[in-house]
């Protein structure tokens, strides 16, 4: 079967994106779900859609830290409110420690790679 028109390929790799079952995805698109799987064994289409499956997480990723300071400062403004109520104030809290142990903990892996990377390439390097 030769590839689906372009607007076909486009629209199945963004149906593919946007839903969890091929089922939905075929629907999404107006074909049949056999349709929708044999498009989805063309070289073309295994080629595309985990490529734009990676540019959307980039997109996804990049989107969630733009609005990361506002919900730190909402969280903040939260659990610093005297109006709101005890529990809503220590899960804010509690919300902020968390977050800011993950941050660490992430900071250090990625300052340990690349202190792990730096140790390769000198090794790398010293063996020309």
């Amino acid at each position: 079967m030769k590839l689906e028109s372009q607007d076909k390929v486009e629209q199945a790799i963004m149906a593919f994106l946007a839903c969890p079952r091929v089922e939905d995805a075929a629907q999404q698109c107006g074909i049949s779900r056999t349709t929708l799987w044999r498009m989805s064994q063309e070289p073309e289409f295994k080629h595309r859609l985990p490529e734009d499956r990676a540019r959307l997480s980039e997109q996804i990723v990049i989107s969630l830290q733009a609005n990361t300071l506002e919900a730190v400062n909402t969280l903040r403004s939260i659990m610093l409110d005297k109006q709101a109520s005890t529990s809503v104030r220590i899960s804010a809290a509690g919300k902020l420690i968390d977050f800011s142990l993950r941050a660490k903990q992430q900071l250090d892996v990625e300052q340990r790679l690349a202190a792990l990377e730096s140790v390769l390439r000198e090794r790398k390097g010293g063996k020309k």
